[in-house]
């Protein structure tokens, strides 16, 4: 049975191939040239009629190639949608003191050329009128969090509210634990919404929320229940993003008009 069903399964490739000469060719000569790629419809019929094991390869390259170009026109595309949109450019005025320098020269040490480095490109984005969506991935330890609540107090300055969401509670409490040792040298106002909440403080975390008097908001996937409404949410932190939908994400990011978004994900650890 097996061999027979084998036997129909080539009997209806073979009468499609010829039809594969008329598929249009989304490339032109020109960048099959530059990158050394057959045609695409030499190519699928290759793949399944090769005439050695070279052809074989030549053939694999040009659909690999092609699955990878649609992966990556599906990103620009899904990025275009988002940086599209107009959004609000966050930029302190000249006059105001840096709460970014004042926390900077809270910490212990002094931030790596590579840290100083994505922190301005980050600024960078958030002082243009597009929505920023940038993703900062590093190993564990590296620093991330430090380049974010830097990234977090440059909305605040600009007079805007951030959030900050982590995938479980005992992560949202790590950064909340930390924020306290730095937001009230900054006089910046700062909160932990969870699951675990109590109804009276969530009631009390709502209301300083919606009226503005609240800057900073940590928390789960709480952040995205209807109940918590922002005055003018800026900025959208979102750490281990992976473990995030999209339409998660989104559902925080309507919170606000058109803010900006910041996702951090650990670098993948190879296996051995």
């Amino acid at each position: 049975t097996e061999g027979l069903g084998a036997d129909r399964l080539r009997q209806a490739v073979a009468a499609v191939l010829p039809v594969l000469a008329h598929w249009p060719e989304p490339l032109p000569p020109a960048l099959r040239q530059e990158f050394g790629l057959l045609e695409r419809s030499a190519a699928l019929g290759g793949i399944h009629a090769p005439h050695h094991q070279e052809h074989l390869q030549a053939c694999r390259r040009r659909l690999v190639f092609d699955e990878f170009l649609m992966l990556q026109l599906g990103l620009l595309q899904r990025r275009h949608e988002l940086t599209g949109r107009p959004g609000q450019p966050l930029v302190t005025a000249p006059s105001h003191s840096s709460l970014v320098q004042a926390y900077l020269q809270l910490l212990p040490f002094a931030l790596t050329a590579a840290q100083c480095r994505v922190l301005a490109e980050i600024q960078a984005d958030l002082a243009r009128p597009q929505p920023m969506a940038r993703l900062v991935q590093g190993d564990v330890g590296c620093g991330k969090t430090v380049v974010a609540v830097a990234s977090l107090l440059t909305a605040i300055d600009a007079g805007c509210q951030a959030a900050l969401m982590a995938p479980t509670e005992v992560l949202a409490e790590q950064h909340y634990t930390k924020l306290c040792e730095w937001m009230p040298h900054l006089a910046v106002s700062c909160a932990l919404l969870t699951g675990s909440t109590p109804a009276r403080r969530r009631r009390a975390l709502l209301s300083d929320l919606a009226n503005g008097q609240l800057q900073l908001l940590v928390g789960t996937h709480a952040l995205l229940e209807d109940p918590v409404q922002f005055r003018r949410l800026g900025l959208v932190v979102v750490d281990e993003q992976h473990r995030f939908g999209v339409h998660q994400r989104n559902r925080l990011l309507d919170k606000g008009l058109q803010p900006h978004l910041l996702t951090m994900t650990a670098t993948p650890i190879p296996r051995t």
